[in-house]
């Protein structure tokens, strides 16, 4: 007769194979670090679940949310957070009113997905909790929800590991929202009295019938007003009416490009942003790669393995620096082309982070820039990352705030203020053309900088995964020229095609938040050819 021991053995390895969507229990508590990847804000997080309550305690229980359905038909919300001025410090406050839309949408960030037939088991990964089965859900109400949740089988429980929700908008499927949720600690095993408000002595919110208010957006009319809607959004400084003729017309130019690219299938979208109206003189001026000679792109610190050991290596599915705190948000390098200082003093700082295991530094790139000339930089007229890195070698990168924010011009180099800098060991090239090697980089040092030919797509890019057919013909003819400087991140994989998540210096405001995903295929824009990373 099989023992009990025995059966439950049986039935966790069946599981590993059947195809079973998770169930969560109705009532559930978890702690986790939840990512907006859009923002670049990471968040730590405490949430409890029962039928009718929830709770959410963020910043170590300073600030807390608390929802009870079976008080009010609409349900009563507190929200309790510390206070401070000149007569209290980090005093609670309590304030209780009607639950909203507004808030019910938020709510579902945190609260586990209901896995039901929209989801497809798409594969398997290993997290930190061990092998996890993967499951997927698109949502194309009103624009586009992708929920992604890995979860782990064990002892006849469900339990999440994972969850990813990406959010786009109908106009031009432009990116509303990316969050990841990592889960730790889950589980069913909790009092009700953590949804006790009597001894935070709430009071109904001031002159609110709703505690969180709801907003709805104001609808554009895009096909006959878009220049209006982008003078109003952008509000460019043209000199006279000849001159906003002329961006008008290059307005309607990059319209037909734009309608005409989204109009074909196509794994990347096309739209309006802050460059569309911009001459190829001031498109130039985005681009800040000057290319560094043979002798002088050799790392100081050799590459650490062969590429047929890289080939034999296991690496994730997908992986993203993001999630680990250590990338500094996205700088806008205006008129000055310092992407190669930007995306140096990055991957500067999230070695460093790395290394101690403590914050990460805002370098200074205004530094790089006025006094790396001795280094081959040459300031506002662009540089490689190569001469950035030996700079920081031989003297360290400031801080932000010592040195001075970014200026977006060249300045006098305040040597008086590079005594404290942070140096590196050096720097390693990553052979050419290795996605191997990017891959083994990111996952055992951090970000990794590189150059590439930038399509005059790439400039009015708005979301998905680009592959440039210009850079194609280009490579074919051997014209391919690298002229700007990024930063990889990460990685990943969507409908059987990998790409890199690739950090710019374009702000906030371009691209999906400051980031574009470059698909693997065929070295696309010479995107792994000089592949570098710093070593602290």
């Amino acid at each position: 007769m099989l023992s009990l021991q025995y059966i439950v053995v049986l039935l966790q390895v069946y599981c590993v194979f059947c195809e079973d969507l998770p169930k969560w229990q109705e009532k559930y508590h978890y702690e986790a670090t939840k990512t907006h990847l859009t923002s670049g804000v990471i968040e730590k997080i405490n949430y409890w679940r029962t039928n009718d309550s929830y709770r959410k305690d963020t910043y170590d229980g300073a600030a807390k949310i608390i929802f009870k359905e079976r008080e009010h038909v609409d349900g009563i919300l507190y929200e309790i957070h510390p206070q401070t001025n000149g007569s209290y410090t980090n005093k609670l406050f309590c304030a209780m009113g009607k639950n909203s839309k507004y808030h019910e949408e938020k709510v579902k960030d945190e609260l586990l997905p209901e896995i039901d037939d929209t989801y497809t088991h798409i594969g398997y990964d290993t997290l930190e909790i061990g092998d996890v089965k993967v499951f997927k859900s698109v949502d194309e109400d009103y624009g586009k929800t992708v929920t992604t949740v890995w979860a782990k089988y064990e002892n006849t429980s469900w339990y999440p590991a994972r969850v990813e929700i990406i959010k786009f908008g109908e106009f031009r499927e432009n990116l509303l929202k990316h969050i990841v949720i990592d889960i730790i600690n889950y589980n069913t095993n909790f009092s009700d009295v953590v949804f006790d408000t009597k001894k935070y002595n709430c009071t109904e919110a001031h002159g609110r019938k709703y505690l969180v208010g709801y907003n709805e957006e104001i609808n554009v009319d895009v096909e006959e007003n878009l220049f209006a809607w982008f003078l109003t959004k952008q509000k460019p400084q043209y000199e006279d009416l000849d001159e906003k003729e002329m961006r008008r017309q290059i307005f309607k130019e990059n319209m037909r490009r734009i309608t005409a690219h989204n109009n074909r299938k196509s794994t990347y979208r096309l739209g309006v942003n802050k460059f569309i109206d911009r001459t190829p003189s001031e498109m130039d001026k985005l681009l800040s790669l000057i290319p560094s000679s043979t002798h002088d792109h050799i790392g100081t610190i050799p590459f650490p393995h062969e590429l047929h050991a890289l080939e034999k290596m296991k690496f994730p599915k997908q992986y993203d620096l993001r999630l680990k705190g250590w990338i500094t948000p996205v700088q806008d390098q205006l008129e000055c082309k310092a992407g190669w200082a930007i995306s140096a003093a990055g991957a500067v700082a999230a070695v460093l982070a790395a290394k101690t295991e403590g914050p990460l530094p805002r370098l200074s790139s205004q530094a790089i820039i006025d006094c790396a000339w001795g280094y081959k930089g040459q300031g506002c007229k662009g540089g490689n990352d190569t001469s950035a890195y030996q700079w920081i070698m031989a003297k360290g990168a400031p801080l932000d705030i010592i040195y001075g924010p970014y200026a977006n011009q060249n300045g006098f180099c305040a040597t008086k203020k590079l005594n404290k800098g942070f140096k590196i060991q050096g720097f390693t090239v990553i052979p050419p053309r290795s996605v191997e090697g990017i891959k083994y980089a990111l996952i055992n040092h951090g970000p990794v900088t590189t150059a590439m030919h930038t399509p005059y797509d790439l400039i009015i890019y708005t979301g998905g995964i680009f592959y440039s057919t210009d850079c194609d013909d280009l490579s074919r003819r051997g014209g391919l020229e690298l002229d700007h400087l990024v930063t990889i991140v990460g990685y990943g994989r969507h409908l059987g095609e990998e790409y890199w998540i690739i950090k710019n210096s374009w702000g906030k405001d371009w691209g999906v938040d400051g980031y574009f995903f470059m698909s693997m295929r065929n070295n696309n824009c010479g995107i792994t050819d000089r592949p570098v990373y710093p070593v602290a």
